[in-house]
């Protein structure tokens, strides 16, 4: 028999948890049993779900239970260990800013490495991606444009109809939209309504340099989601984006700034919690978590007009590509709940397509509204009744 790791452990405090799942596993089959005749061919069913699902049903309880349980303990003693983190975040800001630009000797990067070592967000094969562009009229496509003069020329011949291009297309319904445009003038096989695939694609050269990238090299920013990878770019009210559609060709290896995201697959979350404090040099294992809790935070933090505050999250990007990471999985500064990724290899095969990624499609979007939520801090007013 194995020795019990900390997904394994049903000691004490998780013994309501199983009580109240044999619990219910009992009285189901019984009901059950009650009203089917064959009863014992219900049984060797029940067992082989039992089997199939209960393990890892269990372990996922055993293990939320196991780390809540540690976090929950010893808060003012969390509070202190965050604390220590931004100055150590401040003393390797400082440091890499205004000393050792290269070659940090920062604590703050030995603690970050050996906690990195063990971390690991798979990003699937298949996975869907999308990358934003600001777009000027003069980039569209030659079938695009031409499609743009057609609509606006038919649509002037309507008296008080606005000749703005998308509001045409948008007061259009979709069957006269295909049988009379798509159709009529052969667009059926348009997918790059916006940027080309080149153009939807990394830069080929780099002349800005971002939160992850420094100035000249390139990365391929995108997003999980349409509208974070829209909130990133900072358009302006009518600005025309155009957005890619991506889609990875194989698991890439990240580094998630989230530590359950970071550590949910990570080999080391199998042994037992003094085995893992053992190893990464941990006095609790809460420890873990506020780390990576509070450089998810500082990664993400927006940066006003000042490149120099991007040497931090700079230096980090390129450390975990050393490492062996294919990218990073980080926190939206500018759209709430959304999720940033990093692609670093952006090399292209002997036909020029990239190797860990396919470019789609784009699509075109125009901004209608830039929202911006807020709360008055100061001066405190009384609260209306």
């Amino acid at each position: 028999m194995g020795k019990k790791t900390v997904f394994d452990d049903f000691s004490g405090y998780d013994d309501t948890a199983i009580k109240a799942i044999n619990q219910f596993t009992n009285k189901t089959r019984k009901a059950i049993e009650a009203a089917i005749p064959f009863a014992k061919r219900f049984q060797e069913i029940t067992s082989a779900v039992q089997q199939a699902v209960s393990p890892y049903l269990l372990k996922a309880i055993t293990t939320g239970i196991e780390i809540h349980k540690a976090f929950e303990e010893e808060k003012f003693s969390q509070y202190e260990y965050k604390i220590s983190i931004l100055r150590m975040w401040e003393d390797f800001e400082k440091e890499i800013k205004t000393k050792n630009r290269f070659f940090p000797k920062s604590q703050f990067i030995s603690v970050f490495e050996t906690s990195a070592k063990e971390a690991y967000y798979p990003l699937r094969k298949g996975t869907k991606l999308f990358r934003a562009r600001k777009m000027e009229l003069s980039e569209l496509a030659k079938e695009v444009e031409m499609l743009r003069k057609i609509i606006l020329y038919e649509y002037k011949k309507l008296p008080g109809q606005e000749n703005d291009y998308f509001d045409c297309i948008l007061n259009i319904p979709f069957d006269e939209w295909e049988e009379d445009y798509i159709r009529k003038y052969n667009l059926q096989d348009i997918v790059f309504w916006g940027f080309d695939k080149e153009g939807s694609d990394a830069p080929k050269e780099n002349k800005k340099e971002g939160r992850a990238n420094p100035l000249g090299i390139i990365y391929l920013y995108t997003a999980g989601k349409p509208e974070t990878a829209i909130s990133e770019i900072q358009p302006t009210i009518s600005q025309i984006v155009s957005v890619a559609h991506i889609k990875t060709k194989k698991t890439l290896k990240l580094f998630d700034f989230n530590f359950y995201n970071a550590f949910r697959k990570a080999p080391i979350m199998n042994k037992s919690i003094p085995e893992i404090k053992e190893e990464l040099g941990l006095k609790h294992f809460w420890e873990l978590k506020v780390f990576f809790d509070t450089i998810s935070e500082l990664y993400s933090k927006p940066v006003f007009d000042n490149n120099e505050n991007y040497l931090p999250t700079q230096y980090l990007s390129e450390f975990l590509k050393k490492m062996g990471f294919d990218g990073i999985r980080f926190n939206s500064s500018l759209k709430k709940n959304g999720i940033n990724i990093v692609l670093f290899d952006i090399s292209k095969d002997n036909e020029k397509n990239p190797i860990n990624y396919d470019i789609l499609s784009s699509d075109l979007y125009r901004i209608e509204n830039v929202s911006i939520r807020s709360k008055k801090i100061l001066p405190k007013e009384k609260e209306k009744k």
